[in-house]
């Protein structure tokens, strides 16, 4: 803590510690400039000033500290004789003239030499040198640190500021303060000239010995002073009698002074309109004003904006403001009965015009007459007794008609007075006095004339008006006798009158009918109510008076106890309190002129210290709490702090509470409490009940104040501003039709030139255009706009509002625009913004409103024209709103959907997916603030809905797709006719259903979209800016329903539509090219089913025109390319032209090479681009097929989850790998053949294994990045694992899901910019790429690679070996004839008798193709048994394709057998084919298979045996089994056998007693085990491959289990369960298998089955299997099993089984050995 921290906090918090040596301390600090805040230097001369530590003591001491800052003097002289030294201890604000000057001018003249030591007047203007200044006199000043001679002459005159630099500088601060401080006493303290004499002034008679004391000290050796007595008062008037000069050390007898016609007293009563702050009982009062709670914000008109095809923006109102008030002293209830009520209303207008006619300077010189008078007659003569009486007299009567406390408790001090003089002397009851002899007769004149003045101004009332108030006010009364606020109203008014008639007539009954009316009026208010304590003290007045006419001591008594029930004693405590609110209310003032925040702080500690010392039952209590809240509210408004607002509003229930009806105040209280809970509700939304009790309050409020109440329009204003809050947020129309009709209300209060007015237009025009909003009553909007019209020529510059009525009258036009399409709407509201924004400066609270609204208009006008420089403008204003708009900002939903759509529309101009994705995560952020039934609900499901069918345009995701058609619909719901967006609604539903159309083909989607977009068109009718988006979506779907129907006429109108569109879209609007490419691909239409080749030639130009307005990042550019394209196909089929067909090659290539393309988009077109080169036999069909191979790692992105992944490539990838080797086969390009195929299969698991892939290379050339990609490869491993299902309508689910999918998009930017960072080093260049045919061929060093590549016009086998690749052709097995042998086998497997009839048709076509028709039908009948299937499968793939391949290979039949290993790539169908088991089983043929020549081994990608073995382990061997033996017993058995061959410490079992086979369990040992077994139940998911698994105790451990370990050690995996080697018959290429994918996760090698197997085969296989692979070199038994054995244990195994009897092929045939 700072030095002078510590000591400013010693006297607050321990003044009793606070001595001398500590002020001196202070004085250094306050002396010293810029150390302390102007706010902590009042805090701590307050705190002085309480504590009561201005004592003598410290005065010395301060003033001895004070005099060393002083500049010294050079009067040599000055010490040598008694140097007159005039002061004054400071102005007392009464600007009388300066005596001490005077005198001092005249001491001078006298031969006097005089130094006068002053300054100017701080509060009055007749200090020492305004009177010298007056008279010509120059000041000049010192320089600073320089010594300042003082001259020899009669006078002189020290300029204390010239001298006293450091206290200077004080003097704002001590000015600011309502009280004296230690300062004012310095002044004659410390005079640089050091006279040894002074003549000073004495404000009051305290400060006498404190002078003298510090004067002797200072070496003043004589001093007189001059006190002045009644009031504290500096100056002195002429009219002084006599002042007296003695030394300090002499007792003086002091005269007083006072000014002959100035009262200190206000010619009006204290204000009730504002809570005054009170000083205790018996000093003067001094009013501090209650701060009214600000009621808010400017009305700022905030755009929501939505877009689909031009859609609309819709406008949000931001909270209209609230307007700040005064709270009056009204009587707010009827009393029963019009014309009664009537005349209590037109009395108490009668009593205020009567007591205007008074003239109370009249009275203020009666009291000053017989001040003097009083003060000219010793106390014993009976002239100062009738002087006493008459200024009793005249205090009463003032006190009546100013109600200055003072008055009341002077004249009541006189009247004891009196009745002690009386008690002295001799009784009497008369009303005069026995005048001695000696009594002057002027003096008695002087009296009698003082009291006839008295009397004159008593009667100076109109009394034919007073009868007339009497009158008016005592039937009504009769009546109602029954207490309540009017009555109270009448009874005090009633009391007035008969007050002022009994001084007229002097009649008693008067006097006494109005204390009884004050008595019955006290009744009526609530105990210790202000108007209760009002009540008894004027009681108290006419009973003093009463007491005067008629001498009765039980009414002066009376009146003593009515005064003290009205004034309860307060505590010396409280009075320096009262001071401390004041400084604190000061510098609350201070804060809001400045902004300074320490001025804030400060005063909200002030005043909460202040209020702790204030009895709670006061009104200066209440009035403190509410300031005290009004502080923390407008600190909360800066800093934001929740717990200011919390408080402030707990301070307003306290304030309210002891504001009970009937008070004047209560209104006020209900007003700033409900503003405090509305911005509460405003800050965070919720609880909905802060808001229902405003409206609550405002209702209230507006109940107290009843026609003609002044602040009548600001209640109308306040509640109708909240109801439309709550339509707002809840939607119901009752609220906003009530808050109509309360601004017009409230308008009509305030004519012309009532300030308010403006802000009444603008609330008003707010309410209608939200009306029109929601109803589309263009009257509404008109109304709108000329309300907002006016009120913008009454809020001229530099008016603080001007800003919000510039801001809503543009919004006001935006809307209009939008309906109309008047672009000088849109152009005025454009301007109109800008110039608000300039006045708003940050951090205005209304600036986000004003940014969201030019950014809206910016875009509006973007959509219009085109300009990308407005679209860029809008976003990065969008950014700035948003950012000053946290949660739980009321607005924050706007301007989420504000900024979403505008970056969705970037995203459709330059195809930048960040901005899409963020658009889609901003948009369900907005939805999630807008639950059902906030009026803006529509709007977000819209927005977000056209966001997602974005989304599935580019990614092709259905679950896109169907959110968005539930979305529209649920919009389409809340946007009933007359609704202004139901056809924004209606398009967007009909586009979204369209696109269905396309994807699932059915008809009812088409039909109703078409009918939903003529409903769209009718509601936008010319010159609708949105007409031309109706028209192009109409026209698109007839388009549609003509490809399906054929109907011609759908087609021409189709074709005129989009003509219309086009007219509406001229150059430069950013839906041109739109226009141009579909009025084409229409034309396209007619040209082939009419043949008209203008039709043609016009869509190859509307084509060429598209081109040129789409830019190299439009994300539209490549389908301009491609239908191009397709349109210059047409041509050249036309005249057969080539110069069409080499530019239709290009487009396409060109289409390819736009980088902004969605990858589905990309490879609908090089299927396109394949289709076209294939048919006409182009060279460029490679390039197509290359093309298209490239799109699909992007189709099956990294960002994407695994179930995303599969999904993606199931969507027409299959098959393009294996028609791409074909094409490059036909050329003959074997080796580009089988890059094709190693390129275009298993995408899934390639992009998969890439985030695996080793960067150990990388790290020894660049560590940085290789960390960086290993990071990055993590983070997207791990998101490909994550869940994404979500119910449709679970947006806050969706939103989550969608910022983790945006995260994970730019993590997949971020790895390929990484990959290609990597592929500029030298050695790297082929980093992550697909394998080259250089590296695959090392695959077949040592055993033969087949690849079987099924097509649909023929199949082909491709031998590679480790120098040659050998083609050989099988056109006997087309694709569909391998499919016929695939549901063969399917037949054979599924265990029942094989049905004739489900096979015959597939019998008959194979027999077609194989040339046996005639035999066809008896092999049919033959075929009887599974086995007999299985046969015929196996002879024909041993005809068509085994033998082939063992003929071209020259492989022999083994006798030893020793045979080779084949090892198998198939594709397509060839996948599902048992080729290992291929052979000639008919024994009456001559029977062989495959297995007499060769060991089968398959693998789904050549790649897959390139795979490196584990490195050798030091680590012990480890084997993991894996048994379901409650369902399947023979695991047991199987278990046992082997363990005959494997050590048991070296065997993990699971699913054994003790040891559970979960999922969890065992998903944990895959990562360390180098051989695993699972003897258990497997599934094969044929719909969701990924979901297939391997069944254990707790579930499934499926495929997508699996590939979230990896298995570094894994040598061989036994999968002994059915169907794991089954894969996707939908992507048989992707190897969708558990085998499969236990061998893309690590496992080198892998058992599997492709179908069922049987129990009790496992034993046996396994037996077989583990013998062999445990046999060492030497036949012998080995500890550690010879894993590249595998291949052949499995064909042991196989052969022991199949040496069985009655051992069918279904039961051996599907063992298959999977990669090495």
């Amino acid at each position: 803590m700072k030095e002078q921290d510590r000591t400013n906090c010693k006297l607050v918090q321990t003044p009793e510690y606070f001595g001398p040596d500590n002020l001196k301390e202070a004085l250094s600090h306050l002396f010293t400039p810029d150390v302390l805040h102007p706010a902590q230097i009042g805090a701590f001369l307050t705190a002085l000033h309480i504590h009561r530590r201005e004592t003598t003591g410290f005065i010395g001491s301060g003033s001895k500290r004070a005099s060393r800052e002083s500049l010294e003097s050079c009067c040599s002289t000055s010490r040598g004789g008694f140097c007159r030294r005039y002061c004054r201890t400071g102005d007392d604000g009464s600007n009388l003239s300066n005596v001490s000057t005077t005198a001092a001018i005249v001491a001078s003249g006298a031969s006097a030499r005089v130094i006068k030591h002053g300054s100017r007047a701080s509060t009055s203007c007749s200090g020492s040198a305004d009177l010298l200044e007056s008279l010509d006199c120059l000041f000049t000043a010192s320089t600073p640190g320089t010594p300042t001679p003082i001259p020899h002459i009669p006078l002189t005159f020290i300029l204390a500021p010239h001298y006293h630099p450091a206290m200077a500088s004080l003097a704002p601060c001590r000015k600011a303060l309502p009280f004296r401080t230690m300062f004012n006493v310095f002044g004659p303290l410390i005079n640089p000239a050091r006279p040894w004499g002074m003549v000073l002034g004495v404000a009051e008679p305290e400060i006498g010995p404190t002078f003298a004391h510090s004067l002797s000290e200072g070496g003043v050796e004589r001093a007189g002073r001059v006190w002045l007595r009644t009031a504290p008062w500096d100056q002195l008037s002429i009219v002084v009698y006599r002042c007296l000069d003695h030394s300090f050390n002499t007792s003086l007898s002091l005269y007083q002074s006072m000014p002959p016609s100035k009262s200190p007293y206000p010619d009006t009563p204290p204000n009730r309109k504002h809570n005054s702050i009170l000083h205790p009982y018996g000093r003067p009062a001094s009013h501090i004003s209650e701060a009214q709670a600000s009621g808010g914000k400017s009305s700022d008109m905030d755009s929501a904006a939505q877009q689909n095809c031009g859609e609309p923006r819709v406008t949000n109102s931001s909270p209209a403001e609230y307007t700040a008030e005064a709270d009056e002293n009204t009587f707010g209830e009827d009393i029963e009965g019009h014309e009664d009520d009537e005349s209590i209303d037109v009395a108490i207008s009668l009593m205020a015009e009567c007591k205007a006619q008074l003239s109370l300077p009249n009275l203020n010189n009666v009291v000053f007459l017989f001040r003097q008078l009083l003060d000219d007659h010793p106390t014993t003569r009976p002239l100062h007794t009738d002087a006493m009486r008459g200024l009793a007299s005249a205090l009463g009567v003032r006190f009546m008609y100013t109600n200055q406390i003072d008055d009341l408790e002077e004249s009541l001090a006189l009247r004891g007075k009196i009745m002690e003089s009386l008690t002295s002397v001799q009784g009497t009851s008369g009303s005069s006095f026995v005048f001695c002899d000696s009594d002057s007769v002027d003096t008695h004149d002087l009296i009698q004339t003082t009291k006839g003045f008295l009397a004159d101004f008593q009667k100076s009332t109109d009394l034919d008006m007073i009868n007339s108030i009497v009158r008016l006010l005592q039937r009504p009364l009769a009546r109602h006798r029954n207490p309540h606020s009017r009555r109270f109203a009448a009874l005090t008014t009633l009391a007035d009158g008969l007050y002022a008639r009994f001084h007229h007539c002097d009649t008693m009954a008067d006097l006494n009918d109005a204390i009884s009316c004050l008595e019955d009026a006290a009744k009526c208010c609530a105990e210790r109510n202000w108007q209760q304590l009002d009540t008894l003290r004027r009681i108290c007045c006419m009973l003093a008076a009463r007491f005067d006419s008629m001498g009765d001591m039980l009414d002066l008594e009376r009146a003593f106890t009515s005064f003290l029930d009205a004034n309860p004693e307060e505590t010396e405590a409280a009075e320096g309190a009262l001071a401390l609110l004041e400084f604190a209310n000061k510098l609350q003032d201070e804060f809001s002129k400045s902004g300074n925040m320490d001025d804030l702080n400060t005063a909200v500690a002030l005043f909460r210290e202040g209020i702790t010392e204030l009895p709670g039952s006061s009104q200066n209590y209440v009035a403190a709490l509410n300031n005290l809240a009004t502080a923390l509210s407008t600190r909360f408004e800066q800093g934001g702090q929740r717990s200011d607002l919390d408080e402030a509003i707990s301070l307003y229930r306290q304030a309210l509470e002891l504001r009970p009806s009937p008070h004047p105040d209560r209104s006020g209280s209900l007003n700033n409490l409900a503003n405090a809970l509305s911005t509460r509700f405003e800050q965070g939304g919720q609880p909905r009940s802060d808001l229902n009790e405003a409206i609550s309050l405002y209702r209230q409020a507006l109940e107290l104040r009843p026609s003609p109440h002044p602040d009548r329009s600001g209640s109308l204003n306040n509640l109708a501003n909240a109801l439309k809050t709550r339509f707002e947020q809840g939607g119901q129309r009752s609220d906003l039709d009530e808050a109509i009709s309360l601004h017009r209300q409230a308008l009509k209060l305030l004519s012309s030139p009532h300030p308010g007015r403006s802000t009444s237009l603008n609330n008003l025009a707010g309410t209608l255009s939200t009306r029109f909003e929601q109803g589309g009553q263009r009257s509404d909007l008109e109304e709108a706009i000329s309300l907002h019209r006016q009120a913008l020529e009454l809020l001229p510059s530099p008016h603080p509002l001007r800003s919000s009525s510039l801001n809503n009258l543009a919004t006001a036009l935006s809307t209009r625009f939008e309906q109309g399409g008047q672009r000088s709407d849109l152009d005025e509201a454009i301007s109109l913004y800008r110039q608000a924004l300039k006045l708003l400066p940050s951090p205005h609270p209304d600036r986000s409103a004003s940014l969201n609204n030019l950014a809206n208009a910016l875009s509006i006008q973007f959509e219009q024209g085109g300009q990308r420089s407005n679209l860029d403008e809008a976003i990065s204003l969008h950014r700035q709103a948003l950012e000053l708009r946290p949660s739980p900002h009321l607005l924050r939903s706007s301007s989420l959907n504000n900024l979403a759509t505008a970056l969705s529309t970037r995203f459709e101009q330059g195809g930048q997916r960040s901005d899409l994705d963020e658009a889609i995560s901003l948009h369900r952020q907005a939805l999630e603030l807008r639950p059902s039934p906030h009026p803006l609900r529509s709007t977000s499901l819209n927005n977000l809905a056209k966001a997602l069918m974005t989304r599935f345009e580019q990614g092709g995701q259905g679950s896109d797709l169907d959110q968005a058609i539930s979305l529209h619909r649920q919009a389409l719901e809340l946007r009933p006719s007359p609704h202004p967006l139901q056809s924004t609604s209606l398009n967007n539903l009909a586009n979204a259903l369209s696109t269905r159309f396309e994807q699932g083909g059915q008809r009812s989607d088409l039909d109703e979209a078409i009918s939903l977009h003529r409903q769209a068109l009718e509601l936008r009718p010319s010159p609708h800016p949105d007409r031309s988006a109706c028209l192009n979506n109409l026209a698109t779907a007839l388009s549609t329903r003509f490809q399906q129907g054929g109907q011609g006429s759908d087609l021409d109108q189709a074709i005129s539509l989009h003509r219309q569109a086009l007219e509406l879209r001229p150059s430069p609007h950013p839906l041109q090219s739109t226009s141009l490419n579909n009025l084409a691909n229409a034309l396209s239409t007619r040209f082939e089913q009419g043949g008209q080749r203008s039709d043609l030639d016009e869509a190859i130009s509307l084509h060429r025109q598209a081109l040129e307005l789409r830019p190299s990042a439009h994300p539209d550019r490549s389908a301009s390319f491609a239908a191009l394209g397709n349109n210059l196909i047409r041509a050249h089929s036309t005249n057969r032209n080539s110069d069409f067909l080499e530019q239709a090659m290009d487009s396409f290539s060109a289409a390819m090479q736009c980088l902004s393309q969605s990858p589905s988009r990309g490879l609908l077109i090089a299927k396109s681009w394949i289709h076209h080169a294939d048919n006409h036999q182009h060279i460029r069909a490679i390039d197509a097929y290359e093309a298209a191979l490239q799109a699909l790692p992007q189709l099956a992105a990294l960002s994407f989850n695994l179930q995303s992944r599969q999904e993606a490539l199931s969507a027409g990838s299959d098959g393009l790998a294996r028609d791409a080797s074909r094409c490059a086969i036909r050329t003959g390009d074997l080796v580009k053949a089988i890059e094709f195929l190693e390129a275009g299969r298993s995408i899934f698991w390639s992009q998969s294994l890439s985030l695996r892939s080793p960067f150990d290379q990388l790290y020894d050339i660049e560590p940085q990045l290789a960390e960086k990609l290993r990071h990055i490869a993590d983070a997207l491993e791990l998101g490909s694992h994550r869940d994404i299902s979500a119910d449709i309508s679970d947006n806050r689910r969706k939103l989550s899901l969608d910022e983790e999918a945006s995260r994970l998009n730019r993590l997949n930017e971020q790895w390929a910019n990484g990959i290609d960072e990597v592929r500029k080093l030298k050695g790297f260049e082929d980093f992550l790429r697909p394998r080259r045919f250089s590296a695959l061929q090392s695959a077949a060093s040592e055993y033969p690679v087949v690849i079987l590549v099924a097509n649909d016009d023929g199949s082909h086998c491709l031998i590679l070996t480790s120098t040659t690749i050998q083609h050989i052709d099988l056109p006997k097995l087309p694709t569909r004839r391998l499919q016929d042998l695939v549901r063969l086998v399917q037949v054979a497997v599924s265990g029942s008798t094989v049905s004739l009839s489900s096979i015959e048709r597939v019998m008959e076509d194979l027999a077609a193709l194989l040339g046996e028709n005639r035999k066809a039908h008896r092999m049919v009948h033959k075929l009887g048994s599974s086995d007999d299937v299985f046969k015929h499968v196996l002879r024909i793939l041993w005809n068509e394709v085994v033998k082939p391949v063992i003929t071209f290979l020259k492989i022999e039949k083994s006798c030893s057998g020793e045979q080779p290993v084949l090892q198998w790539c198939p594709t397509g169908a060839f996948t599902s084919l048992p080729i290992h088991a291929a052979g000639c089983y008919d024994i009456e043929l001559s029977s062989e298979c495959a297995s007499d020549y060769f060991i089968s081994s398959y693998i789904p990608t050549i790649g897959a045996l390139l795979t490196p073995d584990p490195a050798p382990s030091t680590e012990t061997f480890k084997m993991t089994v894996v048994i379901q033996s409650t369902e399947l017993s023979c695991t047991k058995t199987e278990l046992k056998n082997i363990e005959k061959h494997v050590s048991s410490d070296m065997l993990n079992k699971l699913g054994v007693p003790g040891k559970p086979a979960t999922i969890e369990a065992v998903a944990s040992c895959l990562s360390n085990a180098s051989i695993v077994h699972f003897a258990c139940h497997g599934t094969q998911d044929r719909l969701r491959p990924l979901d297939s698994g391997l069944k254990l105790e707790d579930g499934l451990l499926r495929v997508s289990r699996i590939m979230q370990e990896t298995m570094p050690n894994g040598s061989l995996a036994f999968l002994c369960a059915c169907e794991t080697g089954m894969g996707d018959e939908n992507l048989p290429d992707e190897a969708m298998s558990l085998g499969a994918s236990l061998l893309f996760s690590g496992f080198r090698r892998v058992v599997a089955t492709m179908w069922e197997m049987v129990d009790a085969d496992g034993p046996t296989i396994a037996d077989t299997f583990y013998e062999e692979l445990f046999q060492g070199p030497d036949g012998k038994p080995a500890l550690e099993p010879d894993v590249t054995k595998s291949a052949r244990a499995l064909y042991l195994a196989v052969k022991k089984l199949r040496s069985q009897p009655d051992v069918s092929f279904r039961r051996w045939v599907p063992f298959i050995h999977m990669g090495k």
